[in-house]
């Protein structure tokens, strides 16, 4: 494979589906086992995830086709990232009273981050395959891939036995004249691992995606505030009154203003802002 940019894509593409793999299989598994959550639960879970998949796709599509699909991604693949890790925190150590809340929460980040990997993956996979050699160059990008992701399962499987007697505990303790506190901030089991595992990996994939150049890309911030404007637009429609949209913005905003004061600051070129009726300059 000649083309260096396609290759880099081919890369992260493997890297993230042998991350992503290694812990998706065991998903229902661990809701089942660990959790002990009845077979109605699970699907009502999974139900919410396909409801937040096919509630955003077309939105994801629009940000695509508004500034890049590089962009989407360098969205999109970190709060998928996002949510599988925080599968580790649904058992300290075991059930606890947020653990179904946070399944809740966890299932809808994954349904919104999977519809845009997979819509922006595939998207970019068809632009940027070199003109001529596009039948060749994909066809080994999906060969990658299949072996990638159907790699990973077997690996976990592999570990699955020997992660079973194995704990990893990080304990916060507070100590006062009478009284001590003590809080596991982490408690890895089992499973757990693969979790962890699988969010590292998928980070460590994303630096691949970085050296990935598609034409017309955009900085990350520059897709969170198109993300920003099209919720805004569907507040508008949602409701009139003005305080509640801005009371359901103004913390993301915030942080997009405190960035651009830093890029002041340092000397940095701000980025063109865009709102869901086009670039602001």
């Amino acid at each position: 494979m000649k083309d260096v940019n396609f290759r880099n894509l081919v890369i992260f593409l493997g890297s993230w589906n042998f991350a992503i793999n290694l812990a998706a299989p065991f998903f229902t598994v661990y809701l089942y086992k660990r959790l002990g959550l009845s077979v109605t639960m699970v699907t009502a879970l999974l139900i919410v995830s396909q409801a937040a998949n096919i509630a955003v796709l077309k939105t994801w599509g629009r940000i695509a086709d508004r500034v890049s699909n590089k962009g989407v991604l360098t969205v999109a693949a970190p709060l998928f990232v996002l949510s599988i890790f925080l599968w580790t925190f649904t058992t300290l150590p075991e059930k606890h009273v947020l653990t179904i809340p946070l399944l809740v929460v966890i299932h809808i980040l994954t349904g919104i981050s999977t519809a845009g990997v997979t819509l922006a993956s595939g998207n970019i996979s068809l632009k940027l395959a070199p003109r001529g050699a596009a039948a060749s160059y994909l066809s080994v990008s999906s060969l990658i891939t299949a072996i990638c992701a159907g790699t990973a399962p077997i690996i976990g499987g592999l570990f699955a036995d020997w992660f079973t007697d194995r704990e990893l505990t990080l304990i916060l303790r507070w100590t006062e004249p009478e009284t001590r506190h003590v809080f596991q901030a982490i408690n890895l089991r089992h499973w757990d691992f693969f979790f962890g595992l699988a969010a590292i990996l998928g980070f460590l994939s994303l630096n691949r995606l970085r050296q990935v150049k598609e034409v017309g890309e955009v900085e990350e911030d520059i897709v969170l505030e198109e993300i920003m404007a099209t919720a805004r637009q569907g507040m508008r429609n949602l409701t009139s009154v003005a305080g509640l949209r801005s009371a359901a913005t103004y913390p993301v905003e915030l942080l997009f203003r405190k960035v651009r004061l830093r890029r002041r600051k340092s000397g940095e070129k701000t980025p063109t802002r865009f709102t869901s009726d086009g670039p602001i300059p």
